[in-house]
């Protein structure tokens, strides 16, 4: 009945109801306490127990409803992502953070993303693809995000309370939720790439 409520019902038992009433001018409804004493009722009652009782009744294949197998597909996708993502090499530390896949947009600003990343203007990045000579910064250490965060003299206006190793993996968990935390970031990528050239290691000839 709730089917039969939505004349916008794509559904060909719907469809093919909606055009019946529609045609037909003298509808009657009524209650049937029990089936018995109705014949057209117990006929139904018989061909549904010879139906599951007999060995030779046909097998009938219901075609599965295309929302059915959207949702079914969608789950499929969603379990072999989140497989491929617990059992990855790549992108850990952005594992840390974001653990459970899904559809859901994070809004992560560009910059956030760089520094959970590693993916950025940083020496450290670009020395793996062979856009710079190393991978130290201008002060001679290795140029990460954790260095220009906390340690490089260069950036020192912009640094962020040292953490000890075992606090690292929490306080990148709570970036993406403390505005305070991201706006410092966002200040401090901002910097780092406006100043690229500056931060850069230059080796002596």
């Amino acid at each position: 009945m709730k089917v039969l409520l939505n004349q916008r019902s794509n559904r060909p038992i719907a469809r093919y109801i909606h055009v019946s009433l529609y045609n037909t001018h003298n509808i009657r409804l009524g209650w049937i306490r029990a089936h018995v004493g109705h014949l057209g009722n117990e006929k139904a009652d018989e061909l549904a127990k010879e139906a599951i009782t007999s060995t030779e009744a046909a097998v009938l294949t219901v075609p599965l409803p295309r929302s059915s197998a959207k949702q079914d597909l969608k789950q499929r996708a969603l379990a072999k992502w989140q497989r491929r993502w617990d059992d990855g090499i790549n992108g850990r530390s952005t594992y840390e953070i974001i653990r459970k896949v899904g559809l859901r947009n994070h809004n992560c600003p560009r910059q956030l993303i760089q520094f959970i990343t590693g993916h950025g203007p940083f020496p450290s990045y670009l020395f793996r693809f062979g856009k710079q000579q190393d991978n130290c910064c201008a002060c001679e250490e290795p140029g990460t995000p954790f260095h220009y965060a906390t340690k490089c003299r260069l950036t020192l206006s912009y640094h962020l309370k040292c953490l000890a190793d075992q606090h690292i993996e929490a306080w990148l968990k709570s970036i993406t939720n403390h505005r305070l935390l991201r706006n410092k970031i966002i200040d401090l990528l901002n910097f780092i790439t406006s100043q690229e050239y500056l931060l850069k290691f230059e080796q002596p000839e």
